[in-house]
């Protein structure tokens, strides 16, 4: 019973793993890790520095 029970659920898992699902949510994963870390630095970088610049201000710390 235990070593069907085993050969089944091994059967299940390398039918999952063939179906690339796992593969696919790793590659969203990692895509929204680099599309968060882009958009920080765009926001962080560009963005407040053009902000700073057009008003005086050397940072956000004067404010």
């Amino acid at each position: 019973m235990k070593s069907n029970l085993t050969r089944t659920s091994l059967k299940e898992a390398v039918n999952f793993f063939k179906k690339g699902n796992i593969l696919l949510l790793a590659i969203a994963f990692l895509a929204g890790v680099v599309f968060n870390a882009v958009v920080a630095s765009l926001a962080n970088d560009i963005i407040m520095a053009a902000i700073s610049n057009a008003l005086g201000k050397s940072g956000l710390e004067d404010w």
